[in-house]
């Protein structure tokens, strides 16, 4: 089974630091191998519902030219917006289904409350989780 990492909290120079590490432990040296597929939102002007397709599909795309995958979405506006319906409900069905073997995901970002439904509803999927605060 493939494993979800996601890494959260208002540390934003140690969540970075962290997601960049684990992203490279997981994929390897080169972020341009065909294993590694990164969904980036450094903008505050990209929408979730933006992000939202590009990740899925590159979640249920199976590894090309590699034995294994690695879907990054990299610097999520904010964790809240997984608890909103539709869009939000979606990406969370992602992170909480069983994935393939080959697959791995890393949600890095803020605004991950331990304290609501969808958080734990992450935790209780074994996503595991590092917060930096």
């Amino acid at each position: 089974m493939g494993n979800v990492y996601i890494i959260s909290g208002n540390d934003d120079f140690s969540r970075k630091k962290r997601a960049r590490e684990l992203a490279l432990q997981l994929g390897g040296a080169d972020f341009d191998d065909p294993g590694i597929e990164i969904i980036t939102s450094d903008t505050d002007t990209v929408k979730v519902e933006e992000l939202a397709v590009p990740f899925i599909e590159a979640v249920q795309t199976p590894p090309f030219l590699s034995p294994r995958k690695l879907v990054w979405m990299k610097n999520f506006p904010d964790f809240e917006l997984l608890s909103k319906s539709g869009t939000g409900e979606m990406l969370l069905g992602v992170l909480c289904e069983t994935l393939p073997d080959e697959v791995d995901i890393i949600m890095d970002g803020p605004g991950l409350d331990m304290r609501k439904s969808y958080a734990k509803t992450l935790k209780s999927s074994n996503a595991r989780i590092e917060l930096f605060q």
